[in-house]
């Protein structure tokens, strides 16, 4: 008796979570995305974190991944601060062998598995004003009940909303470089600086640069 009774109630949920998919609006389902991306982010459960990020998202991993595989100075020194950033963490963090196991996929299941997305930059945030047009949406974002000057993006894939988690990151960015502007550092070494910083000094910039022999 009390197994069917679970059954049933199980039964009913998915149900009810699938009677709200269908008849939700679009608006409704951005904002669902938006909570879910956060919710699996923050609980570290990186494949849900997956399912919920667009296309954009995906390749950018899968070129983190190629770049970090395949790094020379020459192709260091054309990439953006926080690409450097990325990809000079992938490298420290993990080892060769296990590297050359993954793709971009099971790098960004890896990370956010690790912990290593910033979960204070999620607390305490969501969607307000969503602005939808055709496959695109825009949501302000609002911060402790406050709007901000910011929005996030989404694109509809096969028929459900997606995050642009890129659009995340480049928060980040001009911060880093608003940073490295003010510390009268070159580009590198700020790079170099702030990893050594979250590694504790640890960081090796010699064998996170040198070409990976797997």
């Amino acid at each position: 008796m009390y197994k069917n009774s679970c059954v049933l109630v199980s039964m009913l949920l998915t149900l009810s979570v699938s009677f709200f998919v269908h008849s939700a609006t679009d608006e409704e389902m951005v904002k669902w995305t938006f909570a879910t991306y956060v919710n699996a982010v923050t609980n570290d459960k990186g494949i849900l974190a997956y399912s919920s990020v667009d296309k954009n998202t995906r390749d950018y991993y899968d070129y983190v991944y190629k770049v970090s595989m395949d790094l020379s100075n020459e192709n260091f020194s054309s990439i953006s601060i926080l690409d450097k950033i990325h990809i000079l963490t992938v490298r420290y963090m993990i080892s060769e062998d296990k590297l050359s196991k993954m793709n971009g996929e099971k790098l960004f299941i890896y990370a956010v598995n690790n912990g290593w997305v910033d979960k204070s930059r999620l607390l305490g945030i969501s969607i307000g004003n969503v602005h939808i047009k055709e496959d695109f949406a825009s949501g302000q974002v609002i911060v402790g009940g406050q709007p901000m000057p910011l929005n996030c993006h989404f694109y509809k894939e096969q028929g459900e909303w997606k995050i642009d988690v890129n659009i995340i990151a480049k928060w980040g960015e001009s911060l880093f470089i608003q940073q490295q502007k003010l510390s009268g550092l070159s580009e590198d070494e700020f790079v170099f600086q702030v990893l050594k910083e979250m590694s504790r000094g640890k960081f090796n910039i010699d064998s996170a640069r040198s070409p990976l022999k797997v």
